[in-house]
């Protein structure tokens, strides 16, 4: 993608995306190193989310590193810019730093698409007025904003700037996904026993009113059972599942209704299942980079050294395995 980038060649990439390669690439950064750079400031926003409370840290060290750190990191490099900033939006909306969330919401969208699914999930899951209001605001405004990346060619060549192929073009992502083989039976089964694992945490955590907690989870295994059930059709349903489980990590993390998260003594069953949620996370990850070994433009498995970085930092020599 940043060779495509790098060369002005056509991509059906968020244009946020593009325009932070592209100022990488202009003051000299070279494409292994930006590759390197965009995984240090997700790992930089993830661990500035994490250490905002006791109960930020536990769930991210325990569910949201083991889940999602790999792959955000080295392989899902846009969506998981996308995810952290999201991540760093909610705390701050908490912290009523409203100006600095905002930013960072859009920040989330201009990355990656996903980052506005997130923002409809905190709209849906909204404990009182206020926060619903802000959020919607925030949903509107954000696909106002969507629409006009798609269109984002016609409406600079009224202002006589050509940027080909800029804008997000939102039929194809919706048919990207249409040039894959139907997914297996059994695909889709880890990420919705990790979503059910999840509720049983926010199930025995849940402190608001009784109205809130039943809307809460009964919505919530509904989006992880159907986003399960598109699974079985199409591999954008592998995607969504994946959302609505970092949605559901986000709540645990942030929302004052999971107070109680944070105290370890009070909460040792929700402790244990935090564990658990980390270690099959983990060995999902562990499986499903055996099993593709070799396969793709990128495998996970065989990994080999880079030769131009261990030049660049003074190695004499590189070894494949």
């Amino acid at each position: 993608m940043i060779s495509e980038i790098q060369n002005n060649g056509v991509t059906d990439l968020e244009l946020g995306f593009v325009l932070f390669i592209k100022t990488m690439l202009l003051i000299g950064v070279a494409p292994q190193f930006i590759l390197a750079a965009i995984a240090c400031i997700s790992t930089a926003l993830l661990v500035y989310a994490a250490q905002l409370s006791k109960r930020s840290l536990l769930v991210c060290a325990l569910c949201v590193i083991p889940v999602f750190y790999f792959e955000i990191t080295m392989n899902g490099l846009r969506y998981g810019l996308s995810f952290v900033c999201m991540m760093c939006a909610v705390a701050l909306f908490y912290q009523k730093r409203l100006y600095v969330c905002v930013i960072l919401a859009t920040c989330a969208v201009l990355f990656h698409l996903s980052g506005w699914l997130l923002i409809l999930m905190m709209v849906f899951f909204a404990d009182d007025k206020e926060e619903f209001k802000f959020w919607f605001v925030i949903t509107i405004g954000l696909a106002v904003l969507i629409l006009v990346l798609q269109n984002i060619d016609q409406l600079l060549h009224l202002f006589v700037i050509n940027i080909a192929d800029s804008g997000v073009n939102l039929s194809n992502k919706v048919s990207a996904y249409s040039n894959f083989p139907s997914p297996s039976l059994l695909s889709g089964i880890g990420p919705l026993t990790l979503s059910l694992l999840a509720l049983v945490l926010i199930k025995r955590a849940d402190e608001a009113n009784h109205a809130v907690r039943v809307r809460r989870f009964y919505f919530l295994l509904l989006a992880a059972v159907g986003t399960f059930i598109i699974a079985k059709f199409s591999y954008a349903g592998l995607r969504l599942q994946f959302v609505v489980l970092f949605f559901m990590f986000l709540i645990l993390q942030f929302k004052p209704a999971f107070e109680c998260i944070g105290n370890v003594k009070r909460g040792k069953n929700i402790l244990a299942t935090m564990v658990l949620i980390g270690f099959l996370g983990m060995a999902a990850f562990i499986k499903n980079a055996l099993m593709t070994e070799g396969q793709g433009l990128s495998p996970w498995l065989p990994y080999s050294f880079n030769p131009e970085i261990i030049h660049l930092l003074n190695f004499n020599s590189y070894t494949d395995r």
